[in-house]
């Protein structure tokens, strides 16, 4: 057998050998691949980051156009609802108004903070001068502006909607739920999160002189891209930060509000150089304590520590309320410091048992309390978000199919027409009618009828992409808007489309039930001049679609096809 100290020696020499490969190893590919990783890293977690930070905004958005719809139609029907001022405080509404084109305030509920006012002043009649001209070629949508400044250091989205009466009903949205929302998100050393309204004006920004000018912050790439309606991850250089930029970038569909992450290049760097050294170290240190630790030593200090450390350790369920174990140990020889702590902590056990029992008395009595509250707490949040389901859902749903319903429909339209205008882009509608289904609902009953108009639904929305919008929009009518598409994609997907529906297979009791589908298909192109309506595109496309009827059914019309003959 070796002595002792030839060991010593021989650990050290094959510890060292062994453990320079892959030290060596390391070193190399962590410096080749380190930088590549955080990119890629990074580039997919800011996308992400910023696609759910969208997400959230969107459903925002969503509660504050239904609880504006909701109130001013209470307030046009002359309902009232207690605790509406704390209700707007929720969503960041200063107002809702009803006021005369003159600026004349008719009927007002307010924030709590907000003070009552009988006119409207003329600059802020200017102001929504415009918003209130495109409300009235879209009586009951909702437009929402772009962003305005009403004072200072204070700034401000409108919502406007025109009512039949001439009057408009009016809600001024507070920029304090994005800033907040903007706040919240920061990494790195100066990653942050950018938000900007359709224009590429500064919403929520981390330099704050930024937000009180509403910079104009068009000159930076994605910014471009997200007034463009497009996502994506992008490269650039911005002089504010004086750096290299990564940003990942997305869009608010509703309102056009640009959502972008962007994060210093020169950080990825850092840290990439960062994980090379710390790798490095890692091994190095692993090296160097394997060669040192001898097992004479581990053995004579380490035992009596880790009697310690086994008395005062946790159970696997985490209950630190059990009294602490006396200090156990087999070992024979310890030096006279360890004999001396093992000692004074069994003395100490005791002592902080008594303690300990009489603090875990009080503690229970506390998270007694605690638990009691969380539960009203959570049932009450439980009963709010139930109530915001059914009210979403029942404003923009068709129960029976879960397509979007009419109003949605309605509101879409418009929405994407003066979308369309604005960035002088194409987008198509198709007007889908079934052909004799008022022959199945008296041959075989409305619950057949139902069954087909179901199975109709499906087909045409796996026929479409996500992007576009399907609607039910009457009995047995549907609606699709496509977005951004050309003359001829339509022609292919509305034949395309008849073609499956004509195919589907539907039984019913047994029996094989028959379905054709007449379609109207319309083109609204972005050069359009801006007189063309929203009632017009909508009345070409049932046009083609009843021409389809009265010539044969089952089969395909393009308005411009007949345009000169109807």
């Amino acid at each position: 057998m070796l002595p002792r100290i030839r060991l010593k020696y021989i650990l050290f020499i094959t510890f060292t050998l062994i453990a320079s490969l892959p030290v060596l190893i390391l070193a190399g590919w962590v410096e080749e691949s380190a930088l590549n990783k955080e990119i890629s890293s990074v580039k997919e977690k800011h996308l992400l980051v910023a696609r759910n930070l969208t997400r959230g905004l969107e459903r925002y958005v969503g509660d504050v156009e239904s609880s504006f719809n909701l109130v001013s139609k209470n307030m046009v029907m002359g309902i009232k609802i207690g605790g509406i001022s704390a209700y707007l405080d929720s969503l960041f509404l200063r107002y809702i108004r009803i006021i005369n084109p003159d600026g004349v305030i008719i009927k007002q509920v307010v924030a709590t903070k907000t003070r009552k006012v009988n006119q409207v002043n003329s600059q802020t009649l200017k102001t929504l001068s415009p918003i209130m001209k495109k409300a009235r070629a879209n009586i009951g949508n909702v437009m929402f502006s772009d962003l305005v400044r009403t004072g200072k250091d204070k700034t401000t989205f409108y919502l406007v909607k025109a009512l039949t009466d001439g009057h408009y009903i009016v809600g001024a949205l507070s920029t304090s739920y994005i800033l907040k929302v903007q706040k919240k998100i920061s990494f790195g050393r100066r990653g942050h999160v950018a938000i900007v309204d359709r224009t590429g004006r500064a919403i929520a920004h981390p330099i704050p002189s930024w937000v009180k000018t509403m910079k104009d912050m068009s000159f930076l790439p994605p910014v471009k891209q997200m007034m463009q309606g497009k996502t994506g991850v992008s490269k650039f250089y911005t002089p504010a930060m004086k750096a290299d930029m990564v940003a990942g970038f997305t869009v608010v569909s509703r309102t056009g509000w640009g959502v972008m992450i962007p994060q210093p290049f020169e950080e990825l760097q850092e840290r990439a150089n960062d994980v090379r050294e710390i790798a490095l170290t890692i091994a190095l240190i692993g090296v160097a304590i394997s060669a040192l630790i001898s097992w004479y030593i581990a053995n004579l200090l380490c035992n009596p520590i880790q009697s310690v450390v086994d008395a005062t350790e946790l159970g696997t369920d985490e209950d630190d309320s059990h009294p602490i174990s006396s200090v156990m140990t087999t070992q024979r020889f310890i030096p006279y410091e360890l004999r001396v702590l093992l000692e004074s902590f069994n003395h100490m056990r005791t002592n902080l048992n008594a303690l300990t029992a009489k603090l875990h008395s009080k503690i229970d009595l506390a998270n007694a309390a605690v638990k009691d509250q969380n539960i009203l707490l959570e049932h009450q949040s439980k009963i709010l978000m139930e109530n915001n389901k059914i009210l979403e859902r029942l404003t923009c749903t068709d129960p029976l199919t879960e397509l979007f319903n009419r109003r949605h429909f309605d509101n879409a339209l418009g929405t994407e027409i003066s979308y369309a205008l604005r960035h002088r882009e194409a987008f198509g509608l198709l007007m889908i009618d079934l052909d004799y289904f008022k022959d199945i609902n008296d041959t075989y009953g409305h619950s057949a009828g139902d069954k087909v108009l179901q199975q109709v639904a499906t087909v045409i929305v796996k026929s479409v992409r996500q992007s576009d919008i399907v609607c039910r929009v009457g009995g047995e009518e549907f609606a699709v808007i496509f977005l951004n598409v050309t003359d001829n994609e339509m022609r292919i997907v509305a034949e395309s489309l008849r073609s499956k529906i004509e195919q589907t297979e539907i039984m019913f009791q047994g029996k094989k039930l028959a379905v054709t589908a007449s379609i109207g298909v319309s083109i609204f192109r972005g050069s359009s001049e801006e007189s063309y309506s929203q009632d017009q595109l909508y009345k070409d496309a049932d046009t083609a679609m009843y021409y389809s009827k009265n010539h044969g059914r089952n089969r395909v019309t393009h308005y411009d096809d007949i345009a000169k003959t109807v």
